[in-house]
């Protein structure tokens, strides 16, 4: 069985890749029949469905993906190998599909797919949202709000659009402290998404959004002068489907969409429409299943959690998500890091 296994992820890989690496012999710059709105169907798809889980993966892997289960209304030499390798690939559970993606995104793509791929995603790219990072996070239980502005779709007409638009959030460094850039020593941003699972467990490593499928959405900052609360942090950018549930993992907070806003539900049967809200205050158990150990190490020896632990306080001010009322925008994780642990996890990410 196991060997079987093994058969079927490699043919797959195989199969998909071949799309990838052979010269597009097509009409020239004319994206294939039903692309785009095979791409509009994937994002809108359960999590655990295949165009889904290749497009979180990358959108060349989804490309990979699209071409090899599409356009079959002729016949060709290996085909029924192909309808056979497709049909197994189908069986394989929601781990192993993600397995083959995986290695797609690695693959490189012959330079006359990559018109195509530029050609996918319709209409003119969205504003990048961008998340600020406080440069003081004092322990408390109640939520803070970060300061300075969260730009998203949906300060314009939300109403205006017929589906929804999933925007992607960018953390560029001058935005992740309320000082001038000049007081910032060091930074490192998108590490390669072949490191990531270095350090973090596999559904984080799912969750951390891909530039292009090469690289993460992750930044670490090393402030010039740390002061007495923050020696480093590290953001990681979340994908819009897999806030609800760190939300609920890390938090205990209770969030619920009706497809175009998050609403989060109070113990007292209330709810809530935030605008921008910054929910604090991690569980350890959340964050030990979720961020691993060497993260939660480096968590642990930060000054806001040595003087939480002084004080008697079991949840961590050190861990932040940042989300907006759109539940199709990205969210922002913020840990608040020890120095030392804080460049073992930049080594570790970044070499």
């Amino acid at each position: 069985m196991a060997d079987h296994l093994q058969v079927t992820i490699r043919d797959s890989t195989a199969l998909f890749s071949g799309h990838l690496t052979s010269e597009w012999t097509r009409t020239k710059e004319r994206a294939p029949s039903g692309l785009r709105e095979a791409y509009k169907e994937a994002l809108s798809a359960p999590p655990s469905t295949s165009p889904r889980i290749f497009l979180d993966a990358g959108i060349s892997a989804w490309l990979a993906y699209f071409l090899a289960t599409t356009g079959h209304g002729h016949h060709y030499k290996g085909q029924l190998a192909d309808l056979t390798t497709i049909k197994a690939f189908e069986s394989l559970s929601t781990a192993d599909k993600e397995k083959v993606a995986t290695q797609l995104v690695k693959t490189s793509v012959h330079h006359t797919i990559t018109p195509v791929i530029s050609k996918i995603q319709p209409g003119p790219p969205q504003k990048r949202r961008t998340g600020l990072m406080p440069t003081t996070m004092q322990p408390s239980s109640q939520t803070h709000s970060l300061e300075g502005n969260l730009q998203t779709s949906s300060d314009t007409s939300r109403e205006n659009t017929a589906e929804p638009q999933y925007t992607p959030i960018s953390l560029p460094i001058e935005s992740l402290t309320a000082t001038s850039t000049s007081s910032v020593q060091q930074s490192v941003s998108d590490p390669a998404t072949s490191r990531i699972a270095h350090v973090f467990p596999q559904y984080m490593c799912g969750a951390i959004r891909k530039k292009g499928g090469d690289t993460a959405t992750i930044t670490i900052v090393f402030p010039r002068s740390p002061n007495g609360d923050v020696s480093c942090y590290m953001c990681l950018g979340i994908m819009a489907n897999k806030i609800q549930y760190i939300a609920m993992e890390l938090f205990g907070t209770h969030l619920e969409t009706d497809g175009r806003l998050w609403n989060i539900f109070q113990e007292n049967g209330g709810r809530v429409i935030p605008h921008t809200v910054d929910i604090q205050d991690a569980q350890e158990k959340g964050t030990t299943k979720l961020l691993g150990a060497e993260t939660c190490h480096a968590i642990a020896m930060s000054p806001i959690r040595k003087e939480e632990v002084k004080q008697g306080i079991l949840d961590t001010a050190c861990v932040t998500l940042r989300i907006t009322s759109n539940c199709h925008d990205d969210g922002i994780l913020s840990l608040n890091l020890g120095l030392e642990e804080g460049f073992r996890l930049k080594e570790m990410l970044f070499g």
